[in-house]
């Protein structure tokens, strides 16, 4: 939940939180500390009250703490967070469930409504299958609105079981891989009125879901998924579909785990066809004969079944990660959004239009295929790292078109890394240099500025001292992170993917976002498989 917030509205939910010094706070007094310039910093009083800072300096209000590592920072990091209310903060309804600490550990016995089995059916696994399977009819697993016989066309992964005759050979198809419609009333059209195929082997209270498949080792995993409903005396707005989670739950194996599946009914036609894919990519891609099946689409885990991307709203939310252009999310402005921090709405158009070799090799600070950027960190070489970025960028020497983000910064994208000029770690570099001061000037009022002149201001060495802090950042951030397409830290090629979309968006960008930047030459999810793919071929070289 911190994440979505900002110093002024932080300030306002956690009960008398403006009144402990900023030196107490250790994620504010971090978070000051990396977005304060150098003259501010020079003026900054850590034992000043948060409350008393914020009224000297409003501006620094909208700081968002999206920003910050937040998973390294315990709880109580923030005086008094644990005792605020959740509605109370800011954007509470755009949490993931994730964010709520506690909350995937509350016993069943506390959900709202309680929990009831419903049926006595039990199955044994007898064996599990992967997306490339089709045209499943045999199914079990649906939703309350179109019952529990959906079938499947396309990327059917599913469970089949053995037992009685109402179970024997059914399928349960996966809910990370399909959707069926879900909810009612006008909380119904919420997520656009999808959600995971499953069952309710527990009543109403939660929904069930087939989720994670390994076809070659046999096993599979299930998640829960939430609803939200409100009724009143005077009205009632239905539910929405069951499609908040995934709550990770339990795992079974073929041969040895007894499945409790609730009531089971024959066969019967589904009431509205059959069920949606998600296009999610499968951590599994042989088959059990050891036959490749190839790698399936680029798509993130489609954590929340149905929606655009990984991020599991709460009920009301009404963004998806799809709506990151144009957004106030923090640390995005590369998609249009509001804050600075690796932000580059737009590069020149003869570094990032044409994209060319030529344009890389005939920069004569650095060879074609060294970036010259520092020893390899937390196994991640900066060298082939700083290449990538520089190959898709462009020259030292280059100087971006003049825009704006959403919260009033204005500048352009210089050199090899595409740096924005208003970043203070950027302003400082520049305005260290003899007529550093008056290129800024210039930056900033969109004025021209010759590559010559930029390489006087902010040479090479500079460019790379500045990008390997960011990356370096940008590193710890990623392999912090969890890769929603195989639920565990990122690694290999898709932390490199992570960590150019980081780089490109800013440390908030959700998980392959289709956002792009103001041109439309990359998306993030675009840039990142960019980098990777330039990474491994420089990593080569070496």
């Amino acid at each position: 939940m911190s994440r979505l917030q900002n110093l002024t509205s932080l300030v306002k939910a956690v009960p008398n939180l403006a009144n402990f010094p900023i030196a107490q706070v250790k994620p504010v007094l971090d978070l000051l500390k990396t977005s304060l310039n150098f003259q501010q910093l020079q003026q900054f009083n850590p034992q000043q009250t948060l409350g008393s800072f914020l009224k000297e300096s409003p501006h620094l209000g909208s700081l968002s703490m999206s920003s910050l590592p937040l998973q390294n920072y315990p709880l109580k990091s923030i005086p008094n967070l644990e005792k605020t209310p959740l509605g109370t903060l800011d954007k509470w309804q755009a949490a993931k469930i994730s964010d709520v600490p506690g909350l995937k550990d509350v016993p069943l016995s506390k959900l709202p409504g309680g929990i009831s089995p419903v049926g006595t059916s039990v199955g044994t696994v007898d064996i599990v299958f992967g997306t490339k399977e089709q045209n499943r009819a045999r199914t079990m697993s649906g939703s309350d609105v179109e019952g529990f016989g959906v079938p499947c066309q396309k990327e059917c992964a599913h469970v089949e079981f053995s037992g009685s005759e109402l179970v024997r050979g059914r399928q349960w198809v996966s809910g990370k891989y399909q959707t069926v419609k879900g909810g009612r009333g006008i909380l119904g059209k919420v997520n656009g009125g999808k959600e995971p195929t499953g069952r309710l082997p527990f009543g109403p209270a939660f929904k069930v879901a087939v989720w994670d498949v390994s076809e070659t080792q046999g096993r599979f995993t299930t998640a829960l998924f939430l609803r939200f409903c409100s009724r009143s005396a005077f009205v009632d707005l239905g539910c929405t579909p069951y499609y908040l989670g995934p709550i990770p739950w339990l795992a079974y194996e073929e041969k040895f785990s007894d499945v409790f599946l609730g009531s089971v009914d024959a066969v019967s036609p589904s009431a509205g066809g059959a069920s949606t894919p998600t296009h999610a990519a499968s951590p599994s891609t042989q088959k059990r004969d050891g036959s490749s099946t190839g790698t399936d689409s680029g798509n993130s885990d489609t954590s929340v079944a149905g929606a655009s991307k990984s991020d599991t709203s709460v009920a009301g939310a009404s963004k998806s990660d799809t709506s990151v252009a144009g957004t106030s999310k923090s640390d995005t402005s590369r998609v249009g959004t509001s804050n600075s921090d690796t932000s580059r709405a737009s590069n020149s158009d003869t570094s990032r239009a044409s994209n060319s070799d030529t344009s890389r090799a005939s920069n004569s600070d650095t060879p074609a295929n060294s970036s010259g950027v520092g020893a390899p960190y937390q196994g991640i070489s900066l060298d082939a790292l700083g290449s990538s970025m520089q190959g898709i960028e462009g020259n030292f020497n280059s100087v971006g078109t003049h825009t704006c983000d959403g919260t009033g910064n204005c500048g352009s994208g210089l050199g090899a890394y595409g740096l924005m000029s208003y970043r203070p770690d950027v302003r400082f570099a520049i305005s260290s240099r003899p007529g550093g001061s008056e290129v800024l000037s210039k930056l900033d009022k969109g004025e021209a500025v010759t590559p010559d002149r930029l390489s006087e201001v902010f040479p090479s060495e500079a460019q790379k001292e500045v990008f390997e802090a960011i990356a370096k950042r940008s590193i710890d951030s990623a392999l912090s992170q969890t890769d929603p397409q195989t639920s565990q830290p990122f690694s290999g090629q898709r932390a490199i993917e992570r960590i150019g979309q980081m780089q490109y968006g800013g440390p908030a960008i959700p998980v392959d976002s289709p956002a792009s930047d103001i041109r439309g030459y990359y998306s993030v999810f675009g840039y990142g498989k960019k980098v990777a793919e330039s990474y491994q071929s420089f990593s080569k070289v070496r």
